[in-house]
């Protein structure tokens, strides 16, 4: 009997297959568990405690500026304008000249009155000599009383035209006066858009410049007829100033500026609630001495009643977080006690002391 010859499989031993198989295993469980959250550690965050405080109570409103005088200065006679003595933007004093229109026609119109008012005074001069002489006549009886009534009524015509030449004369003079136009009020002028050699005052009044006074400023701003009723009753009808109380102070700020930190007071209010809106308008005044406040720029207001309504309140510090979310600022604002989960962020304000955990503050 013959066996055949062929390649024997290799065979692994049992026991290293058991090893094997085990070590598989045990490297799968250690492998982490794909989707399941983590959670961060608790953030720091800084507290402070609240307290307890009289506020005074304040309104808030948005309005606009308008310089305490402001002039459209105009041409008021017609001509080429001859000359113009400042640019747009300067400050100018009252009385100082800012353009010249072409004199020479109200040169000779003056001339021309002051001829024809020496006309009419030689007239009058003849009739009350004529007057005298009929008079002297009447009384010697050689003369009738007609011919006195007609030289009286003569004199009293030639009286008239001498008056009508004298009002001719003024308002030729006026007009040669209007050819040097001048600035009527302390202020900054605006922009020009007239030039040297234009016909002004053809047909209307040409605008030449537009001068604001602006060292002082009224901050216009309406208020609410809800509220304008509430200060009425708080305040027995009176509007802030009467009855020898001080005047109300409001503050203002502009649209890059923090908070209020121009005061002015209340100047006058109007005398009827606007129907269409439910308004009341509402003027304040600022001094300006410095020109910050610019006129047509629009502010922020903060009335503060007189009387001084206070009201208990809340105040506790108040965090921003940035973009960023490392860098807090804090102030003190006025709030509600409210309960709620922290914020997520790290703040360091300096106002307490910095705490770990995540729960809801006790206020």
């Amino acid at each position: 009997m013959t066996a055949s010859v062929g390649r024997t499989a290799p065979t692994i031993p049992l026991r290293a297959a058991a090893f094997a198989a085990a070590f598989l295993l045990a490297a799968a469980g250690c492998k982490p568990k794909e989707g399941v959250f983590a959670p961060p550690p608790p953030p720091d965050v800084t507290v402070a405690s609240p307290v307890v405080a009289t506020v005074s109570d304040t309104l808030e409103y948005t309005g606009r500026v308008r310089g305490i005088e402001t002039v459209e200065v105009r041409a008021r006679v017609k001509g080429f304008l001859l000359t113009r003595n400042v640019d747009g933007g300067r400050r100018v004093k009252a009385g100082e000249l800012l353009f010249t229109i072409d004199p020479r026609p109200f040169v000779a119109a003056v001339k021309q009155a002051e001829a024809e008012l020496e006309t009419m005074k030689a007239n009058l001069r003849l009739a009350e000599v004529t007057l005298d002489r009929v008079e002297l006549v009447v009384a010697q009886r050689a003369g009738a009383k007609q011919e006195l009534d007609k030289a009286e009524a003569d004199k009293s015509a030639a009286e008239a035209q001498v008056q009508l030449a004298e009002a001719k004369l003024a308002t030729a003079q006026l007009d040669l006066d209007y050819t040097q136009v001048k600035s009527p009020i302390d202020g900054r002028v605006g922009v020009i858009t007239v030039d040297p050699g234009m016909l002004v005052g053809a047909i209307d009044p040409t605008l030449l410049a537009t001068v604001i006074n602006d060292s002082k400023v009224y901050a216009t701003y309406e208020m609410d007829e809800r509220t304008i009723m509430d200060l009425r009753t708080r305040y027995d009808n009176k509007r802030p100033g009467e009855d020898g109380r001080p005047n109300l102070k409001v503050r203002l700020g502009l649209v890059n500026e923090t908070g209020f930190p121009h005061e002015g007071e209340f100047s006058r209010g109007d005398n009827t609630i606007d129907p269409e809106t439910g308004t009341v308008k509402i003027e304040a005044v600022f001094d300006n001495a410095d020109g910050t406040i610019l006129p047509g720029a629009f502010v922020r207001l903060q009335p503060r009643c007189w009387g001084s309504l206070r009201r208990h309140f809340c105040l506790m510090p108040r965090c921003w977080r940035t973009n960023s979310g490392g860098t807090c600022s804090s102030s003190t604002t006025r709030t509600r006690l409210s309960a709620g989960p922290w914020s997520s962020a790290r703040c360091t304000t300096g106002c307490g002391a910095s705490i770990r955990g995540s729960r809801s503050p006790i206020w």
